[in-house]
């Protein structure tokens, strides 16, 4: 099945912010390796859509109803895709290329040890650099892209009473 990028018009039936070209031409102006059988590569951007498109609350409100993906979006600065999303679902693509982008965490099981007490000697732990609280990987590059359109907005509506 064949790689549908959304296009900036808010596609029903997009399923990727980037084609494999240009994630190649990414890849390789940025010294990383997006690489493998047509399948793979379409199966790993698609994944690195999904990712973008649940792991991230984007600023404003998608576009339309019908659209697939989180973008194209209104009431944010941008006409549709920026940039900056197109790198990180390249990045995520990449990444997505080496193994799963989601870890599987077990809710039944209990957590990492972060205190323990022995005697008059409490030790304390720091969590571990990459993870977040629900168990995933924080892809600190991506976070660090995206920065510009996702959290809450500086914009704020003031009305005289």
């Amino acid at each position: 099945m064949p790689l549908i990028v959304e296009d900036g018009s808010g596609l029903a039936n997009a399923d990727s912010y980037v084609s494999v070209a240009d994630c190649q031409a990414y890849a390789t102006a940025h010294g990383l390796t997006f690489d493998g059988d047509a399948a793979a590569l379409d199966a790993a951007l698609r994944n690195a859509t999904i990712y973008l498109d649940t792991a991230y609350t984007f600023r404003g409100e998608r576009k339309t109803c019908e659209q697939a993906l989180e973008w194209p979006r209104r009431c944010v600065p941008a006409e549709g895709v920026p940039r900056e999303v197109v790198s990180a679902c390249c990045e995520l693509g990449v990444r997505a290329l080496a193994g799963p982008l989601w870890q599987d965490v077990d809710a039944t099981a209990e957590g990492a040890v972060t205190e323990e007490t022995i005697g008059p000697i409490t030790t304390r732990y720091a969590a571990a650099r990459g993870a977040r609280a629900d168990g995933q990987t924080q892809y600190a590059g991506v976070t660090a892209l995206l920065r510009r359109w996702t959290g809450p907005s500086s914009m704020v509506r003031l009305v005289r009473a």
